[in-house]
């Protein structure tokens, strides 16, 4: 399939200036990027279908421009997003359906934690594959040829994201199963209230399958107002600690996320908020905040490694639905790089 943009995405009254294009190819996984006009294009490898990620919104009012290579990425990370909701919006529509029928048949439901505790996990190991493949080589792919990674730092990287997204799938599974298990206990429990009070006040006695159907459309409603932010924040977390992992590589440095201790290296990291009239206030405080790439970020109360990080204690207020960005300085990377005799040499 080929995504493009439309003349009205480009230059209709919605004011999105196309700044940047990135392009993907689904056939044989080449990656590319234009400057011009969006247009259908075949791949210059294979001629298969691509993927174009180009409609850039210009928001002028925040100091003056968000960078183009900003706005690139939270439209790439929007395409995943776009992919896996699909995912989520099944999983959903599945755990409703059980949750339902268990009500009516028995009385009783199944703890998410017993019977969605694979399926989650399946499913964003998945989908933290798909966005760490999205992201692989966004340092590496600009960097000088004689200072590009060699093979075994690819494997490192490769090897330290395998392991901290496994880790993370797990996690959050925890953390998704642990709110569901809270809503279907509410949703059950405010369809049980409402036919006490049906009972009372109007003597109508409802079945059991009659409040199982009711507690089942309310748990459809809640999990589907969750999708949004799931969508988000297991994009977002995993293509910044992405481009961190492959940062620290890069440097010699063993990635935090596989226990590697903060070090001084004298390359920066820039906070990049998207600056419009939705973002939150920490973050747009937060705009264009530089750092040791080793060292968090302090946003409003919080400290974060990178947009969506949490490890440092940061509330799900502070991450989700982030579109910010963390952008790492390529040229010191390569300068260190270079200085240090690091690289392949081709």
């Amino acid at each position: 399939m080929t995504y493009a943009l439309t003349a009205s995405e480009t230059h209709g009254d919605n004011g999105l200036v196309p700044r940047y294009l990135r392009c993907w190819c689904h056939t044989c996984d080449a990656r590319w990027e234009l400057d011009a006009e969006p247009q259908l294009l075949g791949c210059p490898r294979c001629n298969g279908d691509v993927v174009e990620v180009a409609y850039i919104p210009n928001f002028g009012q925040w100091k003056g421009r968000v960078s183009a290579a900003v706005q690139a990425d939270l439209a790439w990370k929007r395409l995943l997003e776009r992919g896996f909701a699909p995912t989520v919006t099944r999983l959903w529509a599945a755990t409703s359906v059980q949750y339902t029928r268990e009500l009516r048949e028995r009385g009783w439901y199944t703890s998410p934690h017993e019977a969605w505790q694979k399926p989650w996990t399946n499913v964003l190991s998945g989908h933290y594959q798909e966005v760490s493949e999205g992201f692989s080589g966004n340092i590496s792919g600009r960097l000088p040829a004689v200072v590009k990674p060699t093979g075994a730092e690819r494997q490192l990287i490769d090897d330290t994201l395998a392991r901290a997204l496994t880790d993370r799938a797990a996690a959050q599974t925890q953390i998704i199963n642990s709110t569901t298990d809270k809503l279907m206990e509410q949703s059950a429990t405010a369809a049980r209230r409402e036919t006490q009070r049906l009972a009372v006040e109007t003597g109508v006695a409802r079945s059991a399958e009659e409040e199982a159907l009711e507690a089942g459309r309310t748990l459809e409603r809640r999990l589907a107002g969750r999708s949004g932010g799931i969508t988000s924040l297991e994009t977002q977390a995993p293509a910044e600690m992405s481009k961190m992992v492959e940062a620290e590589v890069l440097l010699g440095h063993t990635p935090q996320v596989a226990g590697g201790a903060y070090s001084e290296t004298g390359v920066i990291k820039t906070w990049w908020s998207m600056g419009d009239d939705i973002a939150r206030d920490d973050h747009l405080m937060a705009d264009q905040q530089e750092q040791q790439i080793d060292q968090p970020y302090t946003v409003g109360p919080d400290q974060l490694m990178v947009p969506g990080d949490s490890s440092l204690g940061a509330p799900i207020g502070q991450v989700i639905n982030c579109r910010c960005a963390s952008v790492i300085d390529e040229e010191a990377i390569a300068q260190a790089r270079a200085e240090r005799g690091l690289g392949d040499g081709e």
